[in-house]
C-alpha cells in the first residue's frame, strides 16, 4: 500500500505486463486460465501467512480468485482493483478470436488502443505514456495467446471457487454491476473512485490506499464487519 503504513505485511506478486497480468508462461489459451491460479498461491505459501486477503488489479482479479480457491481457509477476502464489474458476462469466442488477431495483425495500433479505453481522454497523461511502454513491451504471442483464453472464461464460477467475499475499488469508466454480482451468489460490494480509470490505484494512491485499509479491516473482522467495504 504506497504511501501508507498499515501495520500488515504485503507480499506482491509481479508477472510480466500490466495488464497483461498472468499470462507471463502462458502464449496459449489452454495456458491462460492455469497460470492465472499459480503465482499468487505460491506466493502466499512463501510467506508462510495463515491469513491473507488477495488483491488483484485488472487480470489480476480473476488470479486472486483462483489462488483463493487453492488456499481455503486462508484467505479472508479478494480485492479486485478496476476488474469483475460484472462477473456474469463470458467472452465470446469469435470476439476473442478477432482481438487476437488484430494483435497479430497490428500489435503497436492495436496496443496504443487498448490503453486508450484505460484512462479517461485528457487526463494523467504521463501514467498513460508508462503504462503504454510497460504494457506494449509485451510479446505478442504471450498477448495473441491472452485474448484467445479469454473465450468463455467464467468469474462467476470463480468467484464460486474461491468462496471467500470479494470486495472491488473500481475506477468509473465502465459501470459496476454490484446487485448482478451479488445476484450471481457472491458476497460482493464495491466503492468507485468516480474520474479514475483503470488503475486507481495509480491515479490517486492516498484515496485509493485509505479504500484498501478499510476493506482489509472489515474483512479481518468478518461479518460482525458488515457487508459494506
Amino acid at each position: 500500500m504506497r504511501g501508507h503504513q498499515s501495520g500488515r505485511a504485503a507480499v506482491a506478486v509481479t508477472i510480466l505486463g500490466l495488464v497483461f497480468v498472468g499470462c507471463a508462461h502462458a502464449p496459449r489459451a489452454t495456458g491462460v486460465a492455469a497460470e492465472r491460479r499459480v503465482p499468487s498461491a505460491d506466493g502466499v505459501e512463501a510467506s508462510g501467512a495463515s491469513r491473507a486477503v488477495l488483491i488483484g488489479n485488472s487480470l489480476g482479479g480473476a488470479v486472486a480468485l483462483g489462488a483463493a480457491a487453492r488456499l481455503p481457509g486462508r484467505v479472508l477476502g479478494v480485492v479486485a482493483v478496476d476488474t469483475l464489474q460484472d462477473m456474469t458476462q463470458k467472452v465470446d469466442e469469435s470476439w476473442a478470436a478477432a482481438r487476437a488477431k488484430a494483435f497479430r495483425d497490428d500489435f503497436p495500433g492495436a496496443c496504443h488502443a487498448l490503453v486508450d479505453m484505460l484512462f479517461h481522454k485528457g487526463k494523467e497523461l504521463d501514467l498513460r505514456a508508462w503504462a503504454e511502454q510497460r504494457m506494449c513491451a509485451t510479446p505478442v504471442e504471450i498477448v495473441a495467446g491472452m485474448m484467445e483464453g479469454f473465450a468463455g472464461y467464467d468469474d462467476a464460477a470463480a468467484g464460486r471457487a474461491a468462496a471467500v467475499p470479494i470486495r472491488a475499488i473500481n475506477g468509473d469508466l465502465f459501470p459496476t454491476r454490484v446487485d448482478v454480482n451479488r445476484a450471481a451468489g457472491r458476497d460482493f460490494d464495491a466503492v468507485i473512485m468516480t474520474g479514475t480509470g483503470h488503475y486507481p490505484m495509480l491515479e490517486r494512491p492516498a484515496e485509493f490506499n485509505a479504500h484498501l485499509v478499510d476493506i482489509v479491516t472489515s474483512l479481518e473482522a468478518g461479518p460482525a464487519g458488515g457487508r459494506k467495504p
